[in-house]
């Protein structure tokens, strides 16, 4: 099963929208509220428990990635971009 955790480019704008004093966890409801419209189609049926299953494996996924870039805009630091793996983990190519 292969999970990466980048987001979507159009859902860090959506951090633009908090004050940078915000306290972090209304940041962090803000923006897991805001992740179905940027991933419809993840859940394709949400009665399957394979599928919900799936979903919150896709959701804990980006939780570390979501928290680091709450940390980077409360700090005033841009995002910082990651790489996809490749084959074997290497991100060399």
């Amino acid at each position: 099963m292969n999970h990466h955790t980048m987001l979507h480019e159009g859902l860090l704008d959506f951090y633009k929208g908090f004050r940078h004093d915000a306290h972090p966890m209304s940041m962090l409801v803000g923006v897991v509220g805001a992740l179905s419209s940027y991933y419809p189609d993840q859940v394709q049926d949400i009665k399957n428990p394979e599928h919900r299953y799936e979903a919150a494996i896709r959701l804990l996924a980006k939780m570390p990635t979501i928290a680091a870039n709450i940390h980077k805009y409360i700090i005033g630091q841009p995002y910082v971009f990651q790489f996809v793996c490749f084959s074997g983990g290497d991100n060399s190519n």
